[in-house]
């Protein structure tokens, strides 16, 4: 049996790979409080005591834009942890499943970023997510697992931002603003925990850097559409508010967002033998189980 210690273990993530959690799996599931992803001494102390196979570091300081004015705490998750996991890891044999973002490339360019392109973020989280990229491919046993605008069944998210918006914000029907020229694809929690076990299952040798995402691409303007759309059709609310979208320069934020972002997953669809499913899809299946009383909006 593989014993593999996961990191954020309340996280959006965190709570889909716990679900999704193969049998043969002996999962120690460390949540913040368990473990303070900052301090190296508490990270590699854990490898020490629980010496897992595998660790699947899903934790991180993701407020982006708060990332800007903090950026010595989010290094020290986002770059110091994978770094100190890699230490500890080097001494015990076990291997490192870093959880990663397309927000380590510009998006600059206008099709999908490809595993092997050099990344060059455009905001102190991508800098801190791609320094922590560097550290864990230090270690001879490694995995890097590049995703993107994850939403799903847990924690907050643009999806369940929008159902609540439409469902609670009835007598003020002021259209929403959503931006419309930054694209990527919106992924489900659930897929992402589904690569993240396969990757484990096939016991990859040396050193990997994989993409996972839904499958087509999006900007936000047109995933808020398509939840107002689903969430009127289901009955969530009787009618959905307008969406008018604006442009990035219109809703400025502390933090640079790449214009585009989306990931190529071919040669990683290859590797992981896995059916990517469009994003349109996932997310009717994800809004059917709210409705379904599957899921809870809270």
């Amino acid at each position: 049996m593989l014993k593999v210690l996961l990191t954020g273990a309340t996280g959006q993530l965190g709570q889909a790979l716990q679900i999704s959690k193969p049998k043969s799996i002996e999962l120690i599931a460390l949540a913040h409080r368990d473990l303070d992803l900052s301090k190296k001494d508490e990270c590699i102390n854990s490898v020490k005591r629980y010496n897992p196979d595998w660790i699947i570091n899903a934790g991180a300081y993701t407020a982006v834009d708060k990332a800007e004015e903090e950026f010595a705490t989010c290094h020290s998750i986002n770059a110091g942890a994978p770094h100190a996991f890699q230490e500890a890891l080097s001494d015990t044999g076990g291997g490192l499943l870093q959880i990663s973002t397309d927000y380590v490339f510009n998006g600059e360019q206008s099709k999908p970023y490809k595993p092997e392109q050099p990344t060059n973020p455009i905001n102190n989280y991508g800098l801190s997510k791609a320094k922590g990229e560097i550290a864990a491919l230090e270690l001879d046993k490694s995995i890097i697992l590049r995703s993107g605008w994850i939403y799903g069944a847990f924690g907050k998210n643009f999806l369940k931002t929008m159902l609540k918006i439409h469902a609670n914000d009835n007598k003020n029907m002021s259209p929403i603003k959503i931006v419309s020229d930054q694209i990527g694809t919106p992924t489900t929690s659930m897929e992402v925990a589904k690569a993240c076990w396969k990757s484990l299952s096939l016991n990859l040798k040396g050193k990997h850097i994989l993409h996972w995402s839904n499958s087509g691409c999006a900007s936000w303007y047109d995933f808020g559409v398509a939840i107002a759309e689903l969430g009127e059709k289901y009955g969530f609310f009787k009618k959905a508010k307008d969406i008018i979208p604006i442009r990035t320069v219109d809703y400025p934020k502390a933090a640079k967002r790449p214009h585009y972002s989306v990931l190529d997953c071919i040669d990683s669809k290859q590797i992981l033998d896995l059916k990517q499913i469009h994003w349109r899809e996932s997310l009717i299946e994800v809004i059917y189980q709210f409705k379904e009383g599957k899921l809870s909006l809270d």
